[in-house]
């Protein structure tokens, strides 16, 4: 098991692919599934903490999160890996704090706090500590740990308040991201993914498998130390992005900067839940990169949604009255209200509308004779244009971005467009 995607089916189909590729060569087993067992990722590992010989011919990477019970639960068998191979495997650290552990991000500050003190001997005394079972991770706990592993206890302090290290974290969520490490534990053994807590014998199965090809490739000439580099080289990827190009109306209500090197367009229905899930992701963007962005916001009301046709007509007509501010002030509104009973209705969105000081007269002339359904249906028709129907859907800098994704996937595609813009 694992945190996130830990169900036991998928635990068994695991187990099913090792045994199909253990016994492939015997001329038993199912080879589709051997093959998928044996896709190799390309997994980085430069910049993060390692613990072994730099030189083994095993590299195991964790992605895990100091809060996950499962992380913690693999702590014995990474063990049991350690005395039986000694230093014929190294093992790599990358965080993925998942965002329903409320200290996992903190923790993970903690840890690279203590390898800014102390180097990597630091940190793995931290992860150590950290893993432990039942181990306090609030403030009060890490201030006690920190004193314990002989760390600086007001600097950690300090780097967990200021989330010191955040940038390092979400380069590391982004990777995680890029290689489908989707819930913690994820392990790659030579970029060979595990998921989940699973037993020394599933590890040992790919272990073995891959040290012979270890011996193979450096008798072949590969020289120890780029033997990690040789065998993921060709690994699998995340796959680019669809690119999309659409033309965003001078009309269409915004945030950020006019002449921001990235227009993010958001094409959304009011009474989507994922679109008003997808509202603290989207502060977290405009916060972090101010005037690089520019946030649009595109009409589609779903036919599956009863009032989301007359919450896009209210939210322009805000806009009409009291342009860019006036639009926000209603979008906020009727995301707030999204779920509460008769919310979107017509006689809550009049309520609204005099609440945020807008010609109440006008506001329901506006609505009964349907003055903005024009534009609505510009924005429904451009989203169908290039494909795209559902909501909240996104193109970032010209990049396409499905659904209520994690700031990681936003920034990964902001930064994208940011290099090609020359920023």
């Amino acid at each position: 098991g694992g945190d996130l995607d830990p169900s036991a089916q998928a635990d068994a189909n695991l187990h099913a692919r090792m045994e199909a590729f253990r016994h492939l060569s015997d001329g038993e087993g199912d080879p589709d599934l051997a093959a998928e067992a044996a896709v190799v990722w390309r997994v980085p590992i430069v910049g993060a903490p390692v613990r072994g010989n730099a030189l083994a011919p095993i590299t195991l990477v964790e992605f895990g999160d100091f809060q996950c019970g499962y992380c913690a639960r693999a702590e014995s068998t990474m063990a049991q890996i350690r005395a039986a191979y000694g230093d014929s495997v190294r093992f790599v650290w990358r965080d993925d704090p998942l965002p329903f552990h409320d200290r996992a991000a903190a923790a993970a500050v903690f840890a690279r706090e203590a390898r800014a003190e102390k180097g990597d001997p630091g940190f793995w005394a931290a992860h150590d500590a950290l893993l432990e079972p039942h181990a306090d991770l609030s403030d009060a706990g890490l201030d006690l740990v920190a004193r314990r592993i002989g760390l600086d206890p007001a600097a950690v302090a300090s780097a967990v308040t200021q989330n010191r290290y955040e940038d390092g974290l979400d380069d590391d969520m982004e990777i995680a991201d890029d290689v489908g490490a989707d819930g913690t534990p994820t392990f790659f053994v030579n970029g060979r993914r595990i998921t989940g807590a699973q037993p020394f014998e599933v590890f040992k199965t790919i272990i073995d498998d891959e040290m012979v090809r270890a011996v193979a490739t450096v008798r072949a000439g590969t020289p120890p130390a780029s033997l990690y580099e040789a065998i993921i080289q060709k690994g699998r990827v995340a796959p680019e992005p669809r690119r999309l190009s659409v033309s965003v109306p001078a009309t269409a209500p915004y945030k950020g900067d006019l002449g921001a090197p990235v227009v993010i367009q958001e094409f959304a229905d009011f009474q989507c839940p994922y679109c008003a899930r997808a509202e603290e992701v989207l502060r977290k963007v405009l916060s972090r990169y101010g005037s690089q962005v520019r946030l649009v916001w595109r009409n589609l009301p779903l036919p599956m949604h009863a009032n989301a046709e007359i919450a896009a007509e209210a939210a322009a007509e805000a806009k009409r009255q009291k342009g860019n501010a006036g639009f926000w002030a209603m979008h906020d509104k009727i995301l707030a209200n999204e779920t509460a009973p008769h919310g979107l209705e017509r006689p809550a969105l009049v309520g609204y509308a005099r609440q945020l000081g807008l010609d109440g007269a006008a506001f329901e002339k506006a609505l009964d004779a349907r003055a903005h359904a024009a534009e609505v249906t510009i924005d429904a028709k451009a989203a169908s244009a290039v494909d795209i129907r559902g909501t909240p859907a996104f193109i970032v800098g010209g990049y396409e971005l499905d659904g209520a994704q994690p700031f990681v996937r936003f920034r990964k595609l902001i930064r994208q467009a940011l290099s090609q813009a020359g920023r």
